[in-house]
């Protein structure tokens, strides 16, 4: 087949998939920006000769590989290939499957054993156990009898039911990991030791149906003290952490601790809202596009006009380093506890169905900065007091040191 041929083919086929998103699109507008995004690639690969290679490569595997092979197998694997060569562990493609999976981690409620996994170089890493699910609470089937339950935040999973994922998209791994209420799953982890070789535990773990809070714990620790706990940021969080604060004030807190430990982040918008009850007017977070374009998302609040601690550990990620980074640049309160995840990126989703069924790519699109326009895109936070160790019981003061030298710390300060 000539270019020339390629080229009509080519255009028949981006002409019959712009009619095919003309029917399925809900406005003109989408219709109109996915055509001109598909001609403007057409445009710029059609004669490059790496693209007439994947024709070429396509073509001898459907004829000559020792098996045959389904064309949309291929083509779901060019279109991986595309994203994974960005070496982007946060753009991802889902196919049908996939975008399923994917739909049910966005509704706050599925069953599974409670963790929010990553990619870290090759390896599938635990980023955020969530308080009180099988995974935080199931001992290690070889338990030393010492150590507190659960995984950790950057526990390294190897294995799933025997099963390899390091290397493996990391939903492809989760979908692994979740499963019907009442089944088990065995875990493979590895987990870093300071100083030491990892150690190696296999965790077997009984699934449930898994909800997600948004505030975990808003009590008072202390008289004076008040303990707010988030666990991630939806647009309901916002209206949640002002109702919590009202009821910790009319308690008679005079202090507040903020805990972000093991919050993965969330909604954009929620996390601008909740630092503005935290911080003065002013910026929250840049957001920085493409070819330098930044839009800025600003704070019209007073600040909480009380001292504050913020706890933090290598699960804070995200919008909720987000808060964390605004708090901080502004001096508005203390961050306590271990460096933060370091997830500086922002993501958009972007959908199509056909035939083939519903499927989406997660497009990494901007990165943010603080207030300071400090990027910790896989650097983190650092925290201004550092007490290091993983809590035996969150929220607990007698069973969680992070949270006990919070309390020093604030009760110092208020004095008397």
């Amino acid at each position: 087949m000539t270019v020339s041929r390629a080229r009509l083919a080519l255009g028949a086929l981006i002409l019959v998939a712009a009619t095919a998103v003309l029917t399925y699109a809900a406005t003109v507008n989408v219709y109109v920006q996915r055509l001109e995004t598909r001609l403007d690639a057409f445009g710029e690969v059609a004669d490059h000769p790496v693209f007439r290679r994947l024709l070429d490569v396509i073509g001898y595997v459907r004829r000559f590989y020792v098996e045959e092979v389904p064309l949309d197998q291929l083509l779901e694997g060019a279109v991986d290939g595309v994203l994974q060569s960005l070496d982007d562990p946060y753009t991802v493609y889902y196919d049908a499957e996939a975008y399923e999976s994917f739909e049910i981690s966005l509704t706050g409620e599925y069953e599974g054993i409670g963790v929010v996994v990553t990619t870290v170089d090759e390896y599938v890493v635990v980023q955020t156990p969530f308080p009180g699910s099988p995974g935080a609470t199931t001992y290690p089937d070889n338990h030393d009898g010492v150590s507190p339950p659960g995984l950790r935040a950057g526990d390294r999973i190897l294995e799933v039911d025997g099963v390899s994922v390091v290397g493996m998209p990391v939903e492809r791994a989760a979908s692994l990991i979740r499963g019907p209420r009442g089944t088990t799953v065995r875990l493979t982890v590895e987990r870093p030791v300071e100083g030491a070789p990892p150690q190696v535990l296999y965790f077997t773990i009984r699934r449930q149906s898994i909800e997600i809070p948004t505030v975990q714990q808003a009590d008072m620790v202390t008289p004076r003290i008040g303990y707010l706990w988030l666990t991630q940021f939806t647009p309901d969080t916002p209206g949640q952490v002002r109702e919590a604060l009202k009821r910790l004030r009319d308690q008679g807190a005079r202090a507040i601790i903020l805990d972000l430990r093991n919050n993965p982040g969330g909604d954009l918008s929620a996390s601008v809202q909740v630092a503005s009850q935290f911080v003065p007017a002013g910026p929250v977070v840049h957001v920085e596009r493409r070819g330098g374009e930044r839009e800025t998302y600003s704070a019209r609040g007073g600040g909480l006009g009380l001292p504050l601690v913020v706890l933090i550990n290598g699960g804070t990620a995200s919008a909720s380093e987000i808060v964390a980074g605004a708090i901080q640049d502004y001096g508005s309160g203390t961050l306590l506890g271990e460096q933060t995840f370091g997830k500086g990126s922002v993501q958009t989703v972007y959908t199509w169905e056909d035939r083939q069924g519903r499927a989406a790519v997660k497009l990494t699109t901007a990165r943010y900065l603080t207030p300071k326009e400090r990027s910790i895109h896989a650097v983190g936070l650092t925290p201004d007091v550092e007490v290091p160790g993983t809590p035996e019981q969150q929220g607990d003061p007698q069973r969680d040191p992070q949270l006990r030298r919070a309390i020093e710390l604030l009760e110092q300060r208020l004095g008397g």
